[in-house]
Formats: C-alpha cells, sequence, structure tokens
C-alpha cells in the first residue's frame, strides 16, 4: 500500500521534507463514548471562541450571539440522550428498553458526527502547534 502511495503522490516540494511521517487509522468503535462530556463541551466552545477573536465588527457580534444559543443547546443535548432498543418480539411480545446515556457522545445523533469532529479538530490544531515549537516543520 505504501508503495503505491508513494507512487501516486510525489513530494511537490523536493529538499524539503527530510523526515517520514507515517499516518495509521484505526476504527474505534467506542470513540463517541469515550469523550466526555466537559470536554467535548469546552473543546467546542474553544472552537466558537477562536471563531470570535477571528472577527470584527458586527460579524464578531453575531458569532458571539451564535456562542449564546449554541453552547447552551449542546449542553441540554448532551446531559439529554436517551436511547431506546427494541427486543426481537414481535406485535404485542415486542418491548422496548430505554437507556439514558449519561457517558460522551451518542452514536445515531444527527448532532453526533458535528460535535466529535469539532472536538477532535481542536486537539489536532493543539498537537500540530506542539509540534511546531518542538522544531518540527509544520506546514498548513
Amino acid at each position: 500500500m505504501m508503495k503505491v502511495w508513494e507512487e501516486e503522490h510525489t513530494n511537490p516540494y523536493p529538499g524539503l521534507w527530510e523526515e517520514r511521517v507515517e499516518i495509521e487509522t484505526w476504527d474505534v468503535s467506542a470513540l463517541y463514548q469515550s469523550l466526555k462530556i466537559q470536554y467535548v463541551i469546552t473543546e467546542i466552545d474553544t472552537l466558537l471562541v477562536e471563531r470570535i477573536d477571528s472577527r470584527k465588527g458586527e460579524e464578531m457580534k453575531g458569532v458571539e450571539a451564535l456562542r449564546e444559543i449554541v453552547i447552551p443547546l449542546i449542553i441540554f443535548q448532551l446531559q439529554h440522550q436517551i436511547v431506546y432498543v427494541l427486543s426481537d418480539e414481535r406485535e404485542e411480545k415486542e418491548e422496548k428498553t430505554v437507556y439514558w446515556q449519561k457517558e460522551g457522545v451518542g452514536i445515531g445523533n444527527v448532532a453526533s458526527g458535528a460535535l466529535t469532529n469539532g472536538t477532535l479538530l481542536v486537539g489536532e490544531r493543539k498537537m500540530l502547534k506542539e509540534m511546531k515549537e518542538q522544531g518540527y516543520r509544520i506546514l498548513l
């Protein structure tokens, strides 16, 4: 696989990169649940604060207003995650079991992907900044 990658993706800047970085990924089935609610809220708020800081005038006021609405909604959504599971039975024998998810971001919610991606984006930015400060050449 790496041979094919190297053949298809040649370095457009020869001599610029002296170090090789291998990126490995895994499908982590429990990723959403492993993100603590307070951590998700803090990181999403960090994204919004960064956006506020990058704006001026009326646009900044609009983003501040968005933050005042969005953060409480996210908190509410994460604290009130209800999931139900149907039994294997049919018709009148079918039972519904209801669970209150108290940890992490629920899978199956339309907001889950955006919340998780936003949370991880902040962590990735911090990691790249630290790597740059340690002397690695990071091109963004």
